[in-house]
């Protein structure tokens, strides 16, 4: 059996070989990471293990196909404007405390809580 590879002599053969490989292509995908589970990532990387050379629309296209939104947490920045858009929340009027603390101007009808005006929570770029 062949001694196991150390981490260090597996980092000089990944070096060696994004170095071959940016000599060899014109073209290179960089993918953001931020706020991905190590799941969804795990996942990612297996769907392109093999053909991640290649085209890069196809590559940019699998990878896009794992995007899926996600609660916030407290301290993110906000990737897009948020806006809770106006109608019928099928929610009960006992329940307006929420709107009332984010300050979401609404109104009872028949019998259910509606938003009235749009309003926005955050912008992109703000820290939640």
């Amino acid at each position: 059996m062949a001694p196991k590879a150390t981490k260090a002599k597996k980092k000089i053969a990944y070096d060696s070989k994004m170095c071959q490989l940016l000599d060899e292509y014109t073209q290179v995908l960089v993918a953001a990471a931020a706020n991905v589970g190590s799941t969804q990532l795990q996942n990612i990387r297996k769907d392109l293990r093999g053909d991640s050379i290649g085209d890069l629309k196809e590559v940019s296209e699998k990878v896009a196909k794992y995007k899926v939104g996600a609660p916030t947490h407290v301290g993110l920045v906000a990737p897009v404007d948020v806006v809770v858009p106006p109608g019928n929340t099928g929610l009960d009027p006992s329940q307006t405390s929420f709107f009332q603390v984010l300050n979401i101007p609404t109104k009872i009808n028949k019998g259910t809580v509606e938003i009235f005006t749009p309003v926005e929570l955050i912008k992109k770029g703000d820290k939640s």
